[in-house]
């Protein structure tokens, strides 16, 4: 099972929104739910569940009719999508947006809106502030610091790191980030 750990105090924890994971293990563990708006670090190692509890979490918000935004720099956009809703029908993918890290890593065409080449943090870090001020998101996801830190280093990808929490604690939006165990 991965790890959640949150970069928030306990005490700022406590006074927020929180929201039950509908996962019964996570919800033991997590007895007031995950924070609606914070950061929320999810340790992982390949193949321990980090994919299903993901696509859990993000069905959730979609199914609320809540906004999210996706860093994709470890999958195709197309993949991630067919991750979270396999062949349910009727999704409302207006909901999701992406930016689209990995398509321009790996010189493929893309049809997504948004397309950063994953060395351009700053580039990165304009398309996330397009995004949130064309619409409300409720929950950012950077899928993956590990790729961030492989690709650009430790120090400009914690610093890139600071912006998007700070940017998500401005939205009032919960920033979930996922980091593999591994360093893979």
């Amino acid at each position: 099972m991965p790890k959640l750990w949150s970069f928030e105090l306990l005490s700022e924890a406590a006074n927020l929104p929180q929201q039950s994971t509908g996962i019964e293990l996570l919800d033991k563990v997590l007895p007031t739910g995950l924070p609606r708006k914070g950061t929320v670090l999810l340790l992982y190692e390949p193949g321990s569940g980090e994919v299903e509890l993901l696509r859990h979490l993000l069905t959730g918000y979609m199914d609320e009719k809540q906004s999210l935004l996706y860093l994709a720099m470890d999958n195709f956009p197309r993949n991630i999508r067919q991750l979270i809703y396999g062949g349910v029908e009727n999704v409302d993918w207006s909901l999701l947006s992406f930016i689209d890290c990995y398509s321009k890593a790996f010189g493929v065409n893309t049809d997504e809106t948004y397309v950063e080449d994953p060395e351009n943090l700053s580039g990165i870090s304009v398309a996330v502030s397009r995004v949130m001020h064309e619409r409300t998101i409720s929950i950012i996801v950077l899928d993956s610091l590990s790729t961030l830190i492989r690709r650009r280093d430790i120090h400009p990808a914690i610093e890139f790191l600071r912006i998007l929490i700070a940017r998500a604690r401005q939205a009032g939006c919960l920033c979930i980030v996922l980091l593999n165990g591994k360093g893979r």
